[in-house]
């Protein structure tokens, strides 16, 4: 049981490693918290709510993972490597390609109800 909490522990200091070192986290981090605050403000239904929470995880996941593919590759090699760049890139253009679909999601749900409420 005890090996299942330190789980957490180091789930939590990932967070805090990914949210205090990382520029395009933090980026992501604001654009979740604008966007929940938004949701707040605006009546969303059970769907909609769980779209934007759906978005906001993945797009953090993702931006961990290539946070955790950078560190890797980086720690193989400095050098100049095409196949370190390679993955880098595979792994920076998904979290882009992701971060665009949720953005399309949250203006898809947002936008029409700001738009009805001013």
């Amino acid at each position: 049981m005890m090996k299942f909490f330190l789980g957490f522990k180091y789930a939590l200091s990932g967070w805090k490693i990914l949210f205090t070192s990382e520029r395009n986290a933090k980026v992501h981090l604001l654009a979740a918290l604008i966007t929940l605050g938004l949701s707040f403000y605006l009546p969303l239904n059970y769907l909609e709510w769980s779209l934007i929470i759906l978005c906001i995880a993945i797009v953090l996941a993702a931006e961990g993972m290539n946070t955790a593919i950078e560190a890797l590759a980086n720690r193989i090699t400095k050098d100049e490597d095409y196949h370190i760049k390679l993955a880098k890139d595979l792994a920076a253009g998904a979290v882009l390609f992701i971060s665009f679909g949720a953005a399309m999601v949250g203006l898809l749900i947002l936008l029409p109800k700001l738009i009805s409420t001013f």
